[in-house]
């Protein structure tokens, strides 16, 4: 049937030893485009045939995995934390993504755990705590301070403990900007129809220079 027929077009081409991208872009060609993304030196056609497959095979995590990777790169920070939010709808999801179906207050983020992201990848835990590191630091460029809070704390839970100091640092820094946006949310005028305030209204504070 024309299934087989693809699979066997697909088994060639990875046996082919060198896949042209254009090649690759076929119906069901998942092994094609993640060698063809692999070898790929324009960052964007890399990203869009990882895509591409991961629109074929939501559940292979090599896939998931490129995606996410390719993402980070390129600092398309929605993309790379919506590549890790997003699970293959298969029913029931993990707790840890039960938040992300909808998008709550950040304050209620939870913590995650390192592995609860790309839980089936093959990853070593140096490869997770850098990714969670990664992944902090877009949630930080899109100024989701919260959930890069938890994947600070997913990176520091997944270092030997001496080699946690320079991670929790930056973690002290980015509380410390929270606190410094609670304190400023309670010193801000409340928009009423009166005058008179039911808080102290103080003149914010500024971020400090680190």
């Amino acid at each position: 049937d024309a299934q087989k027929t693809m699979g066997v077009i697909t088994l060639a081409l990875v046996a082919s030893g060198s896949v042209d991208p254009k090649a690759a872009q076929k119906p069901f060609y998942v092994e094609s485009r993640l060698r063809a993304a692999a070898v790929a030196s324009n960052p964007d056609i890399q990203l869009d045939l990882y895509r591409e497959a991961l629109a074929i095979a939501p559940t292979d995590e090599r896939v998931r995995l490129g995606v996410l990777r390719s993402a980070l790169k390129q600092r398309r920070d929605n993309l790379a934390l919506a590549t890790v939010r997003q699970r293959p709808m298969d029913g029931n999801p993990p707790a840890a993504y039960g938040y992300l179906r909808r998008r709550r207050p950040s304050a209620l983020v939870p913590d995650i755990p390192s592995e609860s992201f790309l839980p089936g990848a093959t990853l070593s835990a140096a490869e997770r705590v850098s990714i969670a590191e990664d992944l902090a630091s877009a949630a930080e460029r899109i100024d989701d301070l919260r959930l890069a809070e938890s994947y600070l704390k997913a990176a520091i839970a997944g270092l030997p403990d001496a080699q946690r100091r320079p991670v929790q640092n930056r973690l002290k820094s980015l509380e410390d900007e929270l606190a410094r946006r609670a304190s400023n949310a309670a010193r801000q005028p409340v928009v009423r129809d009166v005058i008179e305030q039911d808080r102290v209204v103080s003149p914010r504070t500024v971020r400090s220079v680190q």
